[in-house]
């Protein structure tokens, strides 16, 4: 049967890679039911918990309004209003 295939010896190794393959694409589903895993993303449903930490971080806000005095500096403004008389 060898000799028969060789002359479509280009079907023939064809067919031997698909039985091949067919174990493995037993091992692929096994490996996608880990993609299903990835279903414990569902933990960022936990973010409910989020509002808890939320009145923490109110607190933190509180030194955010220290870089807001940078923009105090109004000299900018002051040379505009010279020009203007």
């Amino acid at each position: 049967p060898i000799t028969e295939t060789v002359e479509s010896g280009e079907s023939t190794p064809a067919p031997e890679p698909s039985e091949e393959e067919e174990p493995e694409e037993e091992s692929e589903p096994s490996n996608g039911g880990g993609g299903p895993s990835g279903g414990g993303g569902s933990t960022g449903g936990g973010g409910s918990t989020v509002p808890d930490p939320d009145p923490e971080p109110d607190p933190e806000p509180e030194p955010k309004p220290e870089p807001e005095p940078e923009p105090e500096p109004e000299p900018v403004p002051d040379p505009a209003e010279t020009p203007a008389p």
